[in-house]
């Protein structure tokens, strides 16, 4: 995680994206998994932003669990 804190926190834009694969637990006690991407850009401003998307990826990641049981 501090990797994803030390990209999000730098002064210039980068080529290279910040993915993170999170475990969460939901008010219900469900487990999920969100996978974030995101890129840093420099906004017409001169501000460093980013731009990325977050996935709900539980289905994909209980069958990988799921075949490294079996």
């Amino acid at each position: 995680m501090e990797g994803v804190a030390a990209a999000f926190f730098r002064n210039e834009p980068s080529d290279d994206a910040i993915q993170q694969e999170f475990r969460l637990t939901a008010k219900s006690g469900a487990l999920r998994y969100l996978r974030m991407v995101a890129r840093s850009i420099r906004a017409t401003s001169g501000a460093v932003e980013y731009v990325g998307a977050l996935a709900d990826v539980t289905d994909s990641r209980n069958a990988q669990n799921a075949l490294m049981e079996a």
